[in-house]
């Protein structure tokens, strides 16, 4: 079983995080540590540098990264402030590359980085060269997703439509797209894929 320490926003994200962790400490597996859940914004690279140090000094290792932070604003890029603006390439860009920079210092042969969409094209441009270190570069894009960014992003009406528009007439749910993370994490499933994005966007 994978030890797993995950980041959340504080005050944002409180009751997702102890939900979260006290899943993941009722599901381990004997031969897996204890769960870690670590308040950070990861938009800036001290706090991403800071993550991992505090994930090393508990499990020594990291075999296995996946970015999927991510943040919306229902607005359009007419009218969008630029404080928004930031805040958005923030936490969908830069989080991406920092928290990898540093991640890949401990990561050794066998190691796999998953990316969740918005970074992709950069990181997988680098995958040749670590494909070299035997660490793997992929991503997994996902078609419209329930998250708890729908919700909060949308209003009433447009949540209840949200995923009408594909060929299914519904959005993805984290259950259905979870298995695409696992397939790439596990070398015994994907050791000879490096490079790719998997889709998932239901005949969209």
């Amino acid at each position: 079983g994978a030890t797993v320490a995950f980041t959340y926003v504080k005050a944002q994200e409180d009751k997702d995080a102890k939900d979260t962790l006290e899943m993941l400490k009722k599901d381990k597996t004997s031969d897996a540590k204890d769960p870690m859940a670590v308040p950070a914004d990861l938009g800036f690279d001290k706090n991403s540098k800071q993550v991992v140090d505090d994930i090393v000094k508990v499990y020594s290792r990291i075999d296995i990264l996946v970015n999927n932070a991510a943040e919306q604003y229902e607005s359009s890029v007419e009218v969008i402030d630029e404080e928004r603006l930031l805040r958005v390439f923030r936490t969908n860009i830069l989080s991406y590359l920092f928290i990898t920079r540093h991640a890949l210092k401990h990561m050794k042969e066998g190691s796999s980085i998953i990316n969740t969409t918005s970074a992709n094209a950069y990181l997988i441009t680098q995958q040749p060269r670590l494909v070299n270190k035997g660490i793997r570069v992929n991503g997994v894009a996902s078609g419209p997703i329930w998250t708890p960014l729908i919700p909060a992003s949308f209003d009433k009406e447009e949540t209840a439509q949200f995923g009408n528009d594909v060929p299914m007439k519904r959005a993805d749910h984290p259950i259905e797209v979870a298995p695409c993370y696992v397939f790439l994490a596990c070398n015994v499933c994907s050791s000879y894929i490096t490079g790719q994005v998997l889709h998932l966007m239901a005949a969209s």
